[in-house]
């Protein structure tokens, strides 16, 4: 799109996007200062950008993080970037919205798989401020009373509480027994009455989930210098031809962190790239605090230890493991499967129906061409980058 008419036409998409206008301003206002400071460039030219960029359905903030309004950047290299919004569109086509919960409700999500028998954390409880809530072993209790001797009696020394439909970590939570109470991985000493009114204080009541706390294989735990959970994301899709997986990446913890999740940066944590055949750790990439963009990492930044290279143990596991997941969850065709490998072996921790575009793919992604699919589409948009998807039929690694 060129000629004198072109930022009108910007404009007019981003005016058309009526829902998202509020967001954009405010997102604007925040970005086109930090942006201008680190980059010298005029307001005009990186509003320009950013109206360049929400084409391809980029909120600013998003934007700015991937480092996108460098001037240096080309077209064709913007082109090869894909923004959350844009791959929610073809999550929506091949994810129906009723059938989402069976995922993104880890309540609902953990007793299928349980019935399905895929491999979890153990189940402890599921905890509801105003509706009956589900406990391991026992009928629910029904009082606050039953729930109260229920925490009191039934619960193991250390277990984790993390919201049932909860994103990014947020709100994770590990609780270690004492003979004062319990105490949480945020300092707090809790008794069974105050621990209960922390589970039902939720005014949405989404409930929240109480489960085994699990530690990650020694492996994984010598490339961070923590024992704390690391899982595996791995990103699959139902095609016309059977389940693939498309991309595997390992989140690694930077510090003390609880959790694995990037969230955006906010954490410190970071991703390295898996291969789909013999799971060795390739590349990685972690967002630069306080700087747009994003770093190439192959050496954990605090321990020093070197991590491209070393093969991520049961892997072959975690490959069929995700396959099966993607059969049993059908409708549902675009998963991202977060896969842990503790001490005594693999288990599903999550799935997200709607999970983000994989950084280490950005800026290598290419569009496929003529392909209506929306699955296919996918598939080949993730293996387009040069990382081979991996099919049931693929033979499995070399040992």
């Amino acid at each position: 799109m060129n000629g004198p008419q072109a930022p009108v036409r910007f404009m007019r998409e981003l005016i058309g996007a009526r829902r998202q206008l509020p967001a954009v301003v405010r997102s604007l206002g925040k970005v086109l200062p930090q942006a201008r400071s680190y980059y010298g460039r005029s307001y005009a030219g990186l509003a320009l950008r950013a109206l360049r960029l929400l084409r391809r359905r980029f909120l600013p903030e998003e934007a700015y993080q991937l480092g996108l309004f460098d001037p240096s950047l080309e077209q064709a290299t913007l082109d090869r970037y894909l923004s959350k919004s844009a791959l929610k569109q073809i999550q929506n086509r091949l994810n129906p919205l009723p059938w989402v919960g069976l995922v993104e409700d880890k309540g609902v999500f953990y007793r299928l798989c349980r019935t399905f028998g895929l491999p979890i954390p153990e189940l402890y409880a599921i905890v509801y401020r105003d509706r009956p809530g589900w406990a391991a072993g026992k009928r629910a209790p029904r009082s606050r009373r039953d729930w109260e001797e229920f925490l009191e009696s039934e619960l193991p020394p250390e277990f984790i509480v993390k919201p049932a439909c909860g994103v990014y970590g947020r709100g994770v939570t590990a609780y270690a027994r004492s003979e004062r109470g319990f105490r949480s991985s945020t300092g707090d000493l809790l008794d069974a009455r105050e621990l209960l009114s922390c589970l039902q204080a939720d005014p949405r009541d989404q409930g929240v989930i109480l489960q085994e706390r699990l530690w990650s294989h020694p492996v994984i735990a010598q490339l961070s210098g923590t024992e704390a959970l690391q899982t595996l994301r791995v990103d699959a899709v139902s095609t016309t031809e059977g389940p693939r997986i498309m991309h595997a990446g390992l989140k690694i913890i930077r510090g003390g962190n609880l959790v694995d999740n990037l969230d955006r940066g906010a954490t410190g944590n970071f991703i390295m790239q898996i291969s789909l055949h013999d799971g060795r750790v390739l590349h990685g990439r972690a967002f630069e605090a306080g700087r747009p963009g994003f770093l190439t990492i192959s050496h954990h930044p605090i321990t020093g230890q070197l991590l491209s290279g070393t093969r991520i143990p049961c892997w072959e596991e975690v490959r069929q493991v995700a396959l099966q997941a993607m059969d049993l969850f059908r409708p549902l065709k675009a998963v991202g499967w977060d896969i842990a490998v503790a001490g005594d072996g693999v288990r599903v921790i999550e799935g997200n129906a709607w999970s983000d575009p994989p950084l280490l793919l950005q800026g290598a992604i290419r569009r496929p061409q003529g392909v209506r699919e929306p699955a296919d589409f996918l598939s080949r948009l993730y293996s387009g980058t040069g990382i081979v998807s991996v099919s049931p039929q693929d033979p499995p690694p070399e040992t």
